[in-house]
C-alpha cells in the first residue's frame, strides 16, 4: 500500500491521465515539456506541489494563470501571420513571468505607490451611494478563474487514485445524474444572483432530499465540461489600452492624459482584461446534433430576388460568397461561405454605466459576438449571445484595437480553418467563420473604425462631406448640414443628397498608409483632422469587413436614442438653449403634462404584446418605449397640439420612415422609395429647425446626417433589425442587474460573464433542455400558465383565467347567435343549452343531437366590439371613433390581429400595427424567464 500511495495521476496535459510514480513522472514531465525552452525543474516542482496537496485548493498557485505579458508565451506577442495555439487541443504552457496575485488587483492599485489618477474610481468612490448594492462575495468574486488543468488537478486531489471509474467519467465528459443535478443548481445560482453562503445554506438545508456538490466543485466540473478557458491580459488602470501588441513592452499607459503605471511596486498588474476565446465555443456547437441543426439556417436559406429579409439577402454577404478569402493581404484558395458549416458573425461593443444613479460613475464595455447562422427568432436571445469578455472601466477604452487583437487573431485562424469534429457525420471538417459586421453606438463604431467623428473636418464614417462649425461662437464640433449656413450677399450653397462623396474601403487603408509615411506628429494630426481617419480600423486582418459599409448606422441609437429625443427637446424648448427662431414649433409645458398623462392612461387599452408598461412617462422610457410611443402614439397624442399643421405632418412622415426601417422584410423598390422620403424629410427638418442659420448649426447633429445613409445600409447589410443593438442593451441590463460587488466590480463582471459562458456552452454541447428550463417553461414550448387546444394551433391561451366565469345574458345571446349561424338551429334552443360556466361548456355530454358536427368539440370564442371608422384603415392613417357597433361573438380562428386604443382630447383613436408588414417584436425569448429586453443609458 505504501508504494501505491506514491503513484499519482499525471496532468502534464488534459489528455494524459497516466498513473505514474514520482521518479517516472519527473522524466515524463521533462519529455512532455521538452519543446518549451523556458520549462525548468521549478515548474515540475510546482506541478508536483499541487498534486501533493502542498497548496490548498482554494488558493491556487498564481503562476498557472493564463495571461499575457511581454514574453514569448503571450498569445498577443506572437507574429500576426502565425497561427495561435489551438486552445481546444493544446495544453497551455506555464508562464515564466512574475506571478500574478490570485486576486483582481483593484484593491492593490489603491494601496500601491503608483495610485490611480483622479479619473480612476477607487473602492471608496464606488461605495459612495450607500445601499445601492449588497456587497455579496466581495472577496470570493475577486478570484481569478483557474485553468482547466488546475481544475482537473484539484478535483483529482479530492479523489483516491483507485477510483478509476470516477476519474474516467471526469476525463471523458460523461454527464452523470449528479452532473445534471449540479447543472440545475448552477443555473439557479447564476440567474438568482445567489451569494455563495446562501448557496451553501440551501445545499445543507436540503441535503436529505438531494445530493448537490459544493459551489467550488460545481464551478470546476462545469469549466471542464464546457472547455471554456479565459485568457488574461494586462490593461491600463483607466482602461485606455490593453498591453497587447504593439503595447506589450510598455510599462506605462502611452496616452498623455493618463500615463498610469502598468504594475504595482510588487510587479503585479494593476488591472486585468479577461478575454473569452470564441473558437473552442464554436467547436463545441458541433458536439450536439440539436445545435448543429440550429446552425444550418444560413446554409438552408433561400434568397428571393428583390426581397431583403436577412443579412443573407444583403449585397455584402452575396458579394463575399463570390470573393476569395483574404488574410493579411494574401488570398486563400476558397471563397467566403463556401462550406456547409461556415459561420457568419457580427461583433458589437457598447459602454454602459455600472450604477444607474451615478451619471458620471464607472462604466464597462462588453464585447458580444452575434451568430447569424441561428434563425432570427432566437438569434438575439440572451442564451445565444457569445461574450468575448468585458472591457473593465472606469472609463470606455481609448484604444479599442488593443482589446480586440485576441479576437482579430482568432478571426485569422477561423478564416484559415479549424479542424472540428462533427458528431452527426462522425468526421473532422475545417470550421470557418467570418465577421461581416461591426455594431454599436456612434462612439463605439468610431473607436472600432479609428476615426475622429465630429471633431474632424470630415465627421461622417460613411461619406466625405466636409463639416461646418460655428466660427462666431468658437465651437470645435463640426456639423454636416446639406445646405450651408446663409452668408450675406452670397448664394446659398448645398450638397447633392443623391450624389454624396461616399467613402470606400480603400480610403481607410490609403489614409492609414499616408499617416505612417508622415515624419512629424503635427503633420499626422493635420491629415487625420482633414480626412477624419486616425489609422487602420480594429478588425483589419481578414478581408470580410468593408470598412466603409460594414459598420451600419444602428436603428436603435439613430432613431430612439437620438433623433426622437432631440425632436422632443426641440418641441419642449429644451434643445441646447435654442429658441424657435423664425418658426413656431414649441408646445406649452402644460400640454406636455396632459400628453404624458394620456400616455400612462392608454396602457390599459393597449395589448401587452405591443409594448410593456409606459407609466411614469417619459422619465423611465427605454428605447423600446420610445419606439412604440413615437411610431404609434405620438401621431395621435400630438394631433392638434402644434400651432401649425406642418410640424405634425413632418412627425408623421418620420413615423412612416421608421416603420419601413424596422420592417422584418423590405423590397428593393421600398428602399428606393424610402430614400426619397428621407431626403424630403431632411430638407423639411433643416427648413423648420436649422433655418440655415449658423447659430442653429447644433440642430444638424451627426444622427440627422446619418439618416441619409440608412437606405444604403439596408441594401448592403440587410433589414434594420439585423444590425440594431437592442440585444446588446439587453445584455448590458443583465450585467447591470447581476452586479453585486461595488468594491471589486470588474472581477465580479468577469465572473458573471464567465459563468454565463459556461451556461451557454452547456446548452450548446449537451442535451439539457429539461435541466436548463425555466420555472414556467416546458420542453413543448408552453408554460404552466398557458394552454393550447386542438383545432386552434395558432392560439395560446394565457393566464389569468376565470374558471368560474358566468357571462351576462347579453353575451350568452351573442354566443347563441353565432352558434345558430354555424349549426342552423334556432337561437332559443341553443341558448337554453349553453352552460352557466363557460370555461367548462366543452365538457358537456358529447352525444346531444342539438350540437351536430360540433358535438364533443371545444370551441374558443372571442367577444368583439366593432367600431365604425367610415371604412378608414387605422394601419395607414390616424383613425378615430366615437360610437361602437353591437358586440358580436366570433370563433377565435377568425381573429387575425389585435388593436389598441388611445383616448386623447375627448376622442378614441385606434392603434393598428398590421399595415401589411411584419415587424420584429420585443418579447422574452421563451428560453429563460429572466430573458427580458432592457435598455440601459450608454456612457
Amino acid at each position: 500500500m505504501g508504494k501505491k500511495s506514491k503513484r499519482k495521476i499525471c496532468h502534464c496535459k488534459p489528455t494524459c491521465g497516466k498513473l505514474l510514480a514520482k521518479s517516472t513522472r519527473r522524466r515524463h514531465f521533462r519529455n512532455q515539456r521538452g519543446n518549451d525552452p523556458q520549462s525548468s525543474e521549478s515548474e515540475f516542482d510546482a506541478h508536483l506541489d499541487i498534486e501533493m496537496n502542498s497548496v490548498a485548493p482554494s488558493s491556487p498557485p498564481a503562476d498557472h494563470i493564463s495571461r499575457a505579458r511581454p514574453s514569448a508565451s503571450s498569445s498577443s506577442s506572437q507574429p500576426h501571420d502565425s497561427d495561435l495555439m489551438d486552445i481546444e487541443n493544446t495544453p497551455l504552457l506555464f508562464h515564466r513571468d512574475p506571478p500574478l496575485s490570485p486576486l483582481e488587483s483593484d484593491a492593490e492599485s489603491s494601496t500601491s505607490a503608483h495610485s490611480e489618477s483622479s479619473r480612476a474610481h477607487t473602492p471608496s468612490d464606488l461605495n459612495s451611494d450607500d445601499g445601492l448594492l449588497l456587497a455579496f462575495d466581495e472577496v470570493t468574486d475577486r478570484d481569478v478563474p483557474k485553468t482547466l488543468e488546475e481544475m482537473e488537478q484539484e478535483l483529482d486531489n479530492m479523489l483516491v487514485a483507485e477510483d478509476e471509474k470516477t476519474l474516467w467519467e471526469f476525463r471523458n465528459n460523461i454527464l452523470t445524474e449528479q452532473d445534471r443535478d449540479n447543472i440545475r443548481a448552477f443555473k439557479l445560482y447564476l440567474i438568482s444572483k445567489m451569494p455563495r453562503i446562501a448557496f451553501a445554506h440551501m445545499r445543507h438545508a436540503f441535503r436529505h432530499k438531494m445530493d448537490i456538490s459544493s459551489h467550488w466543485a460545481i464551478i470546476h466540473r462545469v469549466a471542464i465540461l464546457t472547455n471554456v478557458q479565459p485568457v488574461w491580459y494586462h490593461c491600463c488602470p483607466n482602461s485606455c489600452i490593453a498591453y497587447t501588441e504593439p503595447h506589450s513592452d510598455l510599462t506605462h499607459c502611452p496616452f498623455r492624459e493618463c500615463k498610469e503605471p502598468r504594475f504595482t511596486e510588487s510587479n503585479q498588474p494593476r488591472r486585468l482584461f479577461c478575454y473569452l476565446p470564441i473558437i473552442p465555443r464554436l467547436q463545441g456547437f458541433f458536439r450536439n446534433p440539436r445545435t448543429i441543426e440550429t446552425l444550418s439556417y444560413r446554409h438552408n436559406y433561400k434568397h428571393k430576388p428583390g426581397e431583403i429579409s436577412d443579412v443573407f439577402d444583403g449585397e455584402h454577404y452575396r458579394t463575399l460568397c463570390r470573393t476569395k478569402v483574404t488574410v493579411d493581404g494574401k488570398q486563400l484558395p476558397r471563397c467566403y461561405f463556401s462550406g456547409k458549416h461556415d459561420m457568419a458573425l457580427g461583433i458589437c461593443l457598447d459602454s454602459y454605466l455600472l450604477f444607474g444613479r451615478m451619471r458620471k460613475g464607472p462604466s464597462a464595455t462588453p464585447i458580444l459576438v452575434e451568430n447569424y447562422n441561428i434563425r432570427p427568432e432566437i438569434r438575439t436571445h440572451l442564451p445565444k449571445h457569445m461574450s468575448a469578455g468585458v472591457i473593465p472601466g472606469p472609463h470606455p477604452p481609448k484604444d479599442v484595437y488593443s482589446f480586440l487583437i485576441p479576437y482579430d487573431d482568432e478571426c485569422v485562424r477561423l478564416a484559415k480553418g479549424i479542424p472540428t469534429y462533427d458528431c452527426i457525420s462522425e468526421s473532422i471538417f475545417d470550421l470557418h467563420a467570418y465577421t461581416i459586421f461591426g455594431m454599436g453606438d456612434i462612439l463605439a463604431i468610431e473607436k472600432m473604425l479609428n476615426i475622429k467623428g465630429h471633431n474632424a473636418f470630415c465627421p461622417c464614417r460613411s461619406c466625405k462631406m466636409k463639416g461646418v462649425r460655428n466660427i462666431s461662437r468658437g465651437d470645435t464640433i463640426y456639423y454636416i448640414p446639406f445646405v450651408l449656413p446663409d452668408v450675406a450677399s452670397e448664394p446659398r450653397r448645398s450638397w447633392s443628397m443623391t450624389n454624396l462623396p461616399l467613402r470606400k474601403h480603400d480610403d481607410f487603408i490609403d489614409v492609414a498608409a499616408r499617416l505612417e509615411d508622415l515624419p512629424t506628429v503635427t503633420a499626422r494630426k493635420d491629415l487625420a483632422f482633414h480626412e477624419g481617419i486616425k489609422g487602420l480600423p480594429a478588425l483589419r486582418r481578414v478581408g470580410s469587413l468593408d470598412f466603409a459599409r460594414s459598420f451600419p448606422w444602428d436603428i436603435m441609437h439613430l432613431f430612439f436614442e437620438n433623433i426622437v429625443k432631440n425632436l422632443i427637446d426641440l418641441w419642449r424648448g429644451n434643445f441646447k438653449g435654442l429658441d424657435v427662431g423664425s418658426e413656431d414649433y414649441e408646445i406649452a409645458p402644460e400640454i406636455w403634462e396632459e400628453i404624458w398623462r394620456e400616455t400612462s392612461e392608454a396602457v390599459r387599452d393597449i395589448p401587452a404584446q405591443f409594448v410593456r408598461s409606459m407609466t411614469d412617462a417619459p422619465r423611465n422610457f427605454t428605447a423600446e418605449s420610445w419606439c412604440f410611443w413615437f411610431v404609434y402614439m405620438a401621431p395621435i397624442l400630438l394631433r392638434g397640439r402644434f400651432k401649425q399643421q406642418k410640424y405634425h405632418d413632418h412627425l408623421c412622415n418620420l413615423t412612416n420612415i421608421i416603420k419601413t426601417c424596422i420592417a422584418f422584410t423590405v423590397t428593393v423598390p421600398q428602399v428606393e422609395d424610402l430614400r426619397r422620403y428621407i431626403i424630403a424629410w431632411i430638407k423639411d427638418y433643416e427648413r423648420f429647425y436649422y433655418q440655415y442659420d449658423e447659430a442653429r448649426l447644433s440642430t444638424c447633429t451627426l444622427t440627422i446626417h446619418g439618416l441619409i445613409h440608412v437606405p444604403d445600409d439596408l441594401l448592403f447589410c440587410g433589414p434594420g433589425w439585423t444590425t440594431w443593438t437592442f440585444w446588446m442593451e439587453r445584455y448590458c441590463g443583465f450585467l447591470k442587474d447581476a452586479l453585486r460587488s461595488k468594491k471589486s466590480p470588474w472581477a465580479n463582471l468577469n465572473n458573471i460573464t464567465l459563468h454565463r459562458t459556461y451556461l451557454e456552452q452547456l446548452d450548446a454541447r449537451y442535451e439539457l433542455a429539461e435541466e436548463l428550463s425555466s420555472p414556467q417553461q416546458r420542453v413543448n414550448g408552453l408554460s404552466t400558465i398557458e394552454r393550447k387546444y386542438e383545432g386552434y394551433s395558432q392560439a395560446i391561451l394565457r393566464a389569468p383565467c376565470k374558471k368560474n366565469y358566468s357571462p351576462a345574458a347579453a353575451i350568452r345571446h351573442k354566443i347563441a347567435v353565432y352558434l345558430s349561424a354555424v349549426l342552423g338551429k334556432p337561437v332559443k334552443d341553443i341558448e337554453s343549452q349553453l352552460p352557466e360556466n363557460m370555461p367548462c361548456w366543452g365538457k358537456l355530454p358529447p352525444n346531444r343531437k342539438l350540437w351536430g358536427q360540433l358535438a364533443g368539440k371545444l370551441r374558443l370564442l372571442a367577444i368583439i366590439t366593432p367600431y365604425r371608422t367610415g371604412g378608414q384603415d387605422a394601419a395607414l392613417k390616424i383613425v378615430s371613433h366615437q360610437h361602437a357597433a353591437a358586440t358580436v361573438a366570433l370563433d377565435l380562428q377568425s381573429v387575425m390581429a389585435v388593436v389598441g386604443r388611445v383616448h386623447s382630447q375627448e376622442k378614441w383613436f385606434l392603434i393598428d400595427r398590421t399595415g401589411g408588414m411584419v415587424r420584429p417584436e420585443f418579447v422574452p425569448s421563451g428560453i429563460e424567464e429572466e430573458d427580458v429586453e432592457m435598455d440601459i443609458d450608454s456612457d
